[in-house]
């Protein structure tokens, strides 16, 4: 993924580019992040009346759930995982990041990583599936 200029210390698990680049359009993987980049977010209420953070351009949207951005604000290299959208539009479309304690990610960055491994294999297999299902018709 090529996300310009943009300093990625901050990630420290994203899958490799073969498995993103075998994903469809709209499909989903996951990042394992240490904090977040080094962005303006802004604050921002989720649908649920709850803020939130949020950073949004022309090429670039991510939304942190209020869960992380408390925990962000007590430790800003929190550990969480960060829902990747394989956008043609977008370099980068995070669209929910989120504490690993919340996710089912276990607590540590190990087990969160081990993780994401685990379900961006079962994302890259259903999404193959999806676009065979869609061929066959």
């Amino acid at each position: 993924m090529n996300r310009d200029s943009l300093q990625q210390s901050y990630v420290k698990y994203t899958p490799p580019s073969s498995l993103v680049s075998k994903l469809g359009i709209g499909d989903s993987y996951i990042e394992i992040w240490q904090g977040l980049p080094d962005l303006p977010f802004e604050d921002s209420q989720s649908t649920g009346g709850l803020y939130g953070l949020r950073y949004e351009t022309k090429d670039k949207y991510i939304w942190v759930t209020p869960n992380a951005t408390r925990a962000l604000k007590a430790n800003h290299n929190t550990i969480l995982s960060a829902d990747i959208k394989k956008d043609s539009k977008r370099k980068l479309h995070a669209w929910c990041v989120d504490l690993i304690e919340d996710t089912a990610f276990g607590d540590t960055l190990e087990s969160a990583i081990s993780r994401a491994q685990t379900l961006n294999s079962e994302y890259l297999r259903e999404s193959i599936e999806k676009v065979q299902r869609r061929t066959k018709k």
